[in-house]
């Protein structure tokens, strides 16, 4: 029961622009936030603001430590937003390794 912006997040992870660069450098893990009441002290700990919009990202390395996350509320739209905008987003939570600029 996700909104309407998370919806179109998970079909934009499904672009073929997105799913080379998923598979690449990611294991994605899915949280439901309900009605921004469930997993609150997780997200706190990721710099996760509720408030700010969802859907919203958490990026961690290997070990669980936090590398980035949409802070900002830059995903809150994801309907409007194209798949080189999500792709470009993506693009910089890319290990170092894997980065092409």
């Amino acid at each position: 029961n996700w909104c309407g912006d998370s919806r179109a997040l998970e079909d934009t992870f499904r672009h073929y622009l997105l799913v080379p660069l998923l598979e690449a450098g990611f294991e994605r893990v899915t949280l439901d936030v309900g009605d921004r009441d469930r997993h609150r002290e997780i997200a706190e700990g990721w710099r996760i603001d509720y408030g700010a919009g969802i859907p919203a990202v958490a990026v961690l390395d290997g070990r669980g430590e936090l590398v980035a996350a949409t802070t900002e509320g830059e995903l809150a739209a994801a309907r409007a937003l194209s798949p080189i905008e999500v792709a470009t987003l993506v693009h910089r939570w890319l290990p170092e390794h894997l980065r092409s600029d």
